[in-house]
């Protein structure tokens, strides 16, 4: 009876820790790292030329008069994650990920506080962030969200610079509706250009300047093209709901106790 009493309470703790635990970080979510990196700048709609391309002169100014935004995402990288962005391994190619990612789990009826990351921050940019819980099985880009949280349970880490590395933060009440299972956690960043400005996705392979034009008038460029006045970005990772073991475990463990110290009490 005692060595069942202290399994038991070994048992108990172990379930109490991994209820308690809000990040389970397994090796990360694996990306293959073998193709190009991209790279989306936020520059003055009157630095478009009439090719539609970045004026050379403006993008190789270190200083430009109108700031602008520059961010580069490594090849294979995601550009937003539900999770912290520790929780990303690259992988070479044909590397296999074996472990298990990172993903929440919350005891029911807690409240949930999620930190996502995202590796593309415009700060010259609008931002508005997006939480969405769905089905374990469904299709986010398809299927309805069981739940969605918008910019008032959402904030973005303040770095005090112009990083394009931030966390992101969701703070909500868990809905009563969500019982005890897996589901899937979304984040979606939504960057809209100011007045002014859109963005501009660079060529991650050729770097120098390309000009064009007639002999008397010369236009020297850096190679892309336009993608419009919103950058949209989503990632999505597996979230766990457990039922609150605490006071099952409390009132087992008691009986334990007062069985081994009766047991004592008669020998």
């Amino acid at each position: 009876m005692y060595k069942i009493c202290k399994g038991l309470i070994l048992s108990s703790l172990l379930i109490s820790f991994i209820a308690d635990a809000g990040l389970i970080r397994g090796a990360g979510r694996g990306g293959i790292t073998v193709s190009f990196g991209t790279i989306d700048l936020l520059v003055p709609t009157s630095e478009i030329n009439e090719f539609g391309l970045l004026n050379w002169d403006y993008y190789s100014n270190i200083n430009p008069a109108v700031p602008y935004d520059s961010v580069y995402v490594p090849p294979g990288y995601p550009m937003a994650m539900a999770v912290p962005d520790f929780c990303f391994v690259s992988l070479g190619s044909g590397q296999p990920f074996e472990d298990d990612p990172c993903y929440w789990q919350f005891n029911e009826g807690e409240r949930l506080e999620v930190i996502g990351s995202t590796v593309s921050f415009f700060s010259l940019a609008i931002q508005n962030i997006t939480w969405r819980i769905f089905e374990s099985d469904a299709d986010p880009f398809i299927d309805a969200p069981l739940f969605e949280f918008d910019n008032r349970f959402s904030s973005v880490e303040n770095t005090g610079d112009r990083s394009q590395r931030r966390q992101l933060y969701l703070d909500a009440a868990m809905p009563r509706d969500l019982a005890p299972g897996e589901y899937q956690v979304q984040v979606s960043v939504t960057q809209t250009a100011p007045v002014g400005y859109t963005f501009y996705a660079a060529d991650a392979i050729f770097y120098d300047e390309a000009c064009f034009g007639e002999p008397e008038n010369i236009i020297c460029s850096r190679l892309g093209s336009v993608s419009g006045n919103t950058f949209v970005r989503s990632g999505i990772d597996r979230m766990v709901v457990v039922s609150e073991p605490s006071i099952v475990l409390i009132i087992l463990t008691a009986l334990c106790c007062l069985l081994v110290r009766r047991k004592v009490q008669t020998k």
